[in-house]
């Protein structure tokens, strides 16, 4: 259940549960409970930099320090894994319970928290830079037609991938499917209040 280096969940586990949350929020739709679930993908922007110029042992630090800050932050009722490397997930539970304007405060909040305690530099040395991260946001259901639980994971997925390659630092929400069905991300933006 527990990833051995960070102490974060792991795969295993965040997959178990990602799956029940969908498949309950699934036939809770489908009865006409309105319900939701989200997920986060975090990937720590330029990571492998970090290894390459600090060591692996500081990637490791680093790793850690990110797991220890958003532990202190998430809900309860949320599930925070290590999916791989320096790519990790939040599960969101409930998420309905949530405005759309709260769940981005929340995920700035995160990126912030990260920015301000997450730091990495030569071992020994006095210099740091503070670490940024890149996230993919996926609410569900959100209009769009998510059959299985991969398809949830893949819009996830490729909305991190389009934080990455629009500059990094910046989250990116799936908005769901165009009248060709072709996926639709926006960068969310939010006035830090």
């Amino acid at each position: 259940m527990i990833d051995s280096l960070t102490g974060a969940f792991n795969r295993r586990y965040f997959d178990e549960q990602l799956k029940d949350a969908f498949t309950l929020t699934q036939r809770e739709s489908k009865e006409g409970i309105h319900t939701q679930v989200g997920m986060l993908i975090f990937d720590l922007d330029k990571f492998k930099s970090v290894n390459d110029r600090f060591t692996h042992a500081e990637g490791d630090r680093v790793l850690k320090k990110f797991v220890e800050s958003m532990k202190s932050m998430i809900r309860e009722e949320d599930v925070f894994a290590r999916l791989g490397g320096e790519e990790f997930g939040l599960l969101i539970r409930e998420s309905h319970k949530l405005s759309t304007e709260e769940i981005a405060h929340m995920v700035y909040r995160y990126r912030k928290i990260i920015s301000e305690n997450v730091f990495t530099g030569p071992v020994g040395g006095e210099k740091t830079e503070p670490v940024t991260t890149s996230v993919g946001l996926v609410l569900y259901p959100n209009g769009a037609v998510i059959e299985d639980i991969s398809d949830f994971f893949s819009y996830a997925d490729q909305a991190l991938y389009r934080a990455k390659y629009n500059g990094r630092n910046q989250v990116v929400e799936f908005m769901g499917l165009d009248s060709d069905g072709q996926p639709q991300f926006s960068k969310v933006d939010v006035s830090p209040k």
